[in-house]
């Protein structure tokens, strides 16, 4: 079953439903979701996550997620969506308190460095944070710099504030 197929057929089996969030799921075996695109003993993922996992259904782990350090940066993330998102959606204090409590072990497999496993790289898989880490950063600071140029050409021109 392709990858597409699988997180399709997740879609339609939680229509409606919100997808399980957590720090807890790692991004490696063993595979979050089985086959039939329920949820294997896992209690939530990260869009990054939930992108790995559909890879370790398929046998294909990305990432030797063991090489990952815990970054201070990552924790303030998880706290800052914890506060501002989270706790709007989970309506459980014990869930939020779960939420809480998974922060400081969280160690985090950025956006960037998903989108650079899935493309793949030189060295073979899993890869490993040192492998990851220096084409992440590359397409972060691409991605920042193309929203930044993105932003500008939406601001009104000098002569269209004029004419206004």
């Amino acid at each position: 079953m392709l990858l597409a197929e699988l997180a399709a057929i997740i879609a339609e089996r939680r229509a409606g439903q919100p997808m399980p969030y957590s720090f807890d799921y790692q991004g490696g075996a063993p595979a979050p979701i089985g086959h039939d695109g329920e949820w294997v003993e896992i209690l939530g993922m990260t869009c990054s996550t939930f992108v790995l996992g559909l890879f370790v259904t398929h046998d294909l782990p990305l990432l030797d997620i063991t090489t990952w350090p815990k970054r201070q940066a990552d924790q303030e993330w998880a706290s800052e969506l914890l506060v501002n998102y989270l706790v709007t959606v989970y309506d459980s204090q014990s869930e939020i308190e779960r939420l809480q409590r998974a922060i400081p072990s969280c160690v985090r497999v950025r956006p960037e460095e998903t989108a650079v496993a899935a493309k793949g790289l030189p060295t073979s898989r899993p890869y490993a944070f040192a492998d990851v880490e220096p084409p992440s950063q590359a397409l972060a600071e691409q991605l920042v710099a193309h929203a930044s140029e993105s932003r500008a050409s939406l601001r009104p021109s000098d002569a269209d504030e004029r004419a206004t």
